[in-house]
């Protein structure tokens, strides 16, 4: 307990005290002074009682309602730290008129302390928040739709070869996968958040970057000289075939005609 709520504290029990003694000093006769006596120690007691119970409601709503807060992922922490503020205030609020209260009554019926449970309600209403698995498909759904905005530029393009081309959608494609598979790493709408972002700037990325080198045309210059077939041989045999051959009729021939001057 602070300072301060201490000595609102003492106060509300004080003006309890004062108006026991009030009564007492008003009373006539002993009984009178015995039941100004009983009643404002009962009502000391009673507030006090009241007091820390109702403390220890507010106490335990107020966390309950922090960590439905702090435990849901779909909130960004911009999200998170306005509900937790407006908790916080009403809490800081609600505990003030239970330290400041003078009676049960008075205490309970206070508008503070009443619009605690308006507060913690509206902190933890999540009705509005999107899912985190619905933040990543929507996610995914975009960087889908921006790879195909580059795939479709790239198809556009009449300077490119389809190789680079090919080579280019390939790259798009990778890192729109490798953005998707980050996305659900995620563990928080924030850490959805920044995957997105970096998955436009990886995904323009790879397009930029990606470069094919145009085709090159055969080499025409005279590096090696041609082999020409070898016939010189080929040709030596042929002569002297026929070279022989020829003896061989010659000698055929003259032994016929010295065969008939024989006869």
């Amino acid at each position: 307990m602070s300072a301060a709520d201490k000595a609102a504290q003492k106060q509300a029990l004080q003006k309890q005290a004062d108006a026991a003694n009030s009564a007492i000093d008003s009373a006539t006769q002993a009984d009178d002074i015995t039941t100004g006596k009983t009643t404002g120690i009962k009502k000391v007691s009673d507030l006090e009682a009241a007091k820390e119970t109702d403390r220890k409601n507010l106490d335990d709503e107020y966390q309950k309602a922090l960590e439905q807060i702090n435990d849901n992922h779909a909130l960004t922490d911009a999200e998170r730290a306005a509900r937790k503020a407006a908790l916080d205030k009403a809490y800081a609020a609600a505990k003030d008129a239970i330290n400041q209260g003078t009676d049960i009554s008075s205490m309970e019926t206070n508008v503070n302390y009443k619009n605690f449970d308006s507060a913690k309600a509206a902190a933890t209403d999540f009705s509005n928040i999107t899912p985190l698995d619905q933040q990543k498909a929507a996610a995914k759904a975009e960087i889908d739709e921006k790879a195909q905005a580059l795939i479709d530029e790239v198809n556009a393009d009449s300077s490119l070869t389809p190789a680079q081309k090919q080579a280019k959608i390939a790259a798009i494609e990778k890192a729109a996968a490798e953005a998707k598979a980050d996305i659900d790493k995620a563990q928080s709408a924030d850490e959805i958040k920044t995957a997105l972002n970096l998955a436009e700037d990886k995904t323009v990325e790879a397009m930029k970057n990606t470069n094919v080198p145009a085709p090159t045309l055969p080499e025409t210059g005279d590096s090696e000289t041609p082999v020409l077939p070898n016939t010189g041989e080929r040709d030596s045999e042929s002569a002297f075939e026929i070279a022989m051959l020829l003896i061989m009729l010659t000698g055929f021939s003259l032994a016929v005609t010295k065969q008939r001057k024989n006869d």
